[in-house]
């Protein structure tokens, strides 16, 4: 887990067990000032750090091996892929959202440019938050604020598209230039998030689950843009066929991982974990507790 707060890293168990820990807030070896993607392939972590525009890799001691630095400024997460490194990502030269970078952070392809509609409304793009799930032979990919979700093979090229919004989903609505000028900003802006809600994530569970984590914004004093997840549908990866549809989220839940299960890290404190599992039934979800 990459603590964004406190600019730590943790390693914890399959069982939740913590193991170790590290890192610290600056621009050094083994510090961070925004981690926003974190993963692990054999003994190796990839953490990339938008804040100082770069990725660390660290070995499993959580000890800095290099710092990779590429035209791709990393936004959010990383994977592992057979080609590179696939980042979402801020190209300079082309505009492109995704990218696939090697290991000396040289840039091998790039895709998925802001969508017309969201690059022409004011506002829209501050809103807007890519999210990836990469398959064996293909990459999934959303915007935050528009249907369908793109895909895209592991060279960058378009797939076509999956996905049709659940019965909740709200299209993002126009606001004109200066609407959120002034004192209120806080509850001018919640105004407009109670207008439309976002996709808060998309992940990869078990060899062909797709999860869409359907959200909503929150405006705060302090954070005038918080993603409360709600829900989860549910698709095949392969075939494109919605599997399950708007499955409930406890209140405050913020879902963390996937992998071979869904990780949900609920708004309870409890000793143990809850995790949500697929079930062999596809169209349901199970919910089990492991200490």
């Amino acid at each position: 887990m990459g603590d964004r707060f406190q600019a730590r890293i943790r390693l914890y168990s399959s069982r939740g067990a913590l193991l170790r820990s590290g890192g610290r807030y600056g621009s050094g070896a083994n510090e961070f000032r925004s981690i926003t993607g974190i993963t692990a392939k054999a003994d190796t972590l990839y953490i990339t750090d938008a804040g100082n525009g770069r990725i660390q890799v660290l070995d499993s001691s959580l000890h800095v091996v290099r710092t990779l630095r590429s035209e791709a400024h990393p936004i959010g997460d990383v994977f592992v892929t057979a080609a590179g490194l696939l980042l979402e990502s801020i190209n300079g030269r082309f505009g492109d959202r995704l990218s696939t970078v090697d290991l000396d952070g040289s840039i091998i392809w790039g895709a998925f440019p802001v969508a017309g509609a969201v690059a022409d409304e004011p506002y829209w793009r501050s809103v807007s938050t890519v999210h990836t799930a990469p398959f064996d032979d293909r990459i999934v990919v959303s915007d935050g604020l528009l249907y369908p979700l793109a895909i895209f093979d592991t060279e960058g090229n378009s797939l076509g598209h999956i996905g049709t919004p659940p019965p909740s989903y709200q299209q993002i609505t126009s606001v004109g230039l200066g609407a959120f000028a002034g004192r209120r900003t806080t509850e001018v802006l919640q105004q407009w998030y109670d207008q439309f809600t976002t996709i808060g994530g998309l992940f990869r569970v078990g060899d062909d689950y797709l999860v869409v984590v359907n959200s909503r914004l929150t405006a705060t004093p302090t954070e005038l843009m918080r993603v409360d997840a709600y829900s989860l549908d549910i698709y095949s990866a392969s075939s494109g066929r919605k599997l399950a549809e708007e499955v409930a989220l406890p209140p405050g839940a913020r879902v963390l991982a996937g992998g071979q299960h869904l990780y949900v890290l609920t708004s309870q404190a409890p000793e143990s974990w809850t995790i949500l599992r697929l079930s062999p039934k596809p169209a349901t979800l199970a919910a089990r507790s492991d200490a």
